[in-house]
């Protein structure tokens, strides 16, 4: 179930990195956020934390839309529930 959920995530994430209204820097730190989460060299909470971190520095970004904001946030809870 974790690495379904996981997965679900990283296609949410990589739709937005596509979006074309999300700015430029948003979308990299989203692609960070995709790297943590794929490193299989650490513990999923260790990746899950990270991942998690970047993400909820981009949803303070003034710059993004609101419906990707709260998709970031919707992205977020379900991180949390994996851990």
């Amino acid at each position: 179930m974790t690495k379904d959920s996981i997965l679900e995530v990283l296609e949410i994430l990589a739709e937005l990195k596509e979006d074309d209204c999300v700015p430029r820097n948003v979308r990299a730190r989203i692609s960070n956020a995709c790297s943590a989460l794929n490193c299989k060299e650490r513990s999923i909470s260790i990746r899950i934390d990270e991942s998690i971190q970047e993400l909820d520095e981009v949803a303070e970004d003034t710059n993004i839309p609101v419906y990707t904001r709260t998709q970031l946030w919707d992205i977020v809870s379900k991180l949390e529930c994996i851990k």
